[in-house]
């Protein structure tokens, strides 16, 4: 989990969440649960412009999720064998995971500029 993604909410569904103001990872885990969370997100954006997203998706399921990305920038591809992810051990030690065995993208749809006194105009948490 990367500290500039500063909203991370396991254990409950993320469309319940306040997205607004904050950068979000996303890790979904089927294209339904995509769409979900980028439908809940950009209507958040829409209230806070200085909200953004990280998505993290097999490349294979580019072509698939392409409308669902528009506007989104391709940052990186992790190829396949990259360990991209750690687990812990009995202790709660961070134990790195085995490499990845296909290739992933990482996406991502950066805040806006924002005008102040435009109709969304507020204060940063």
């Amino acid at each position: 989990f990367d500290p500039l993604c500063n909203l991370l909410v396991p254990g409950r569904p993320l469309t319940s969440s306040n997205l607004q103001g904050h950068t979000v990872l996303f890790l979904p885990s089927s294209l339904r649960e995509l769409q979900a969370q980028l439908t809940h997100y950009r209507r958040c954006k829409r209230q806070r412009p200085d909200t953004a997203a990280c998505v993290v998706l097999p490349a294979y399921s580019e072509h698939k999720a392409s409308a669902l990305l528009a506007g989104m920038r391709l940052i990186r591809r992790f190829e396949p064998g990259t360990v991209m992810f750690n687990g812990v051990d009995l202790s709660g030690a961070p134990v790195p995971l085995p490499g990845l065995p296909y290739s992933v993208d990482v996406w991502f749809d950066p805040l806006l500029p924002h005008e102040p006194g435009s109709a969304t105009d507020f204060e940063p948490s």
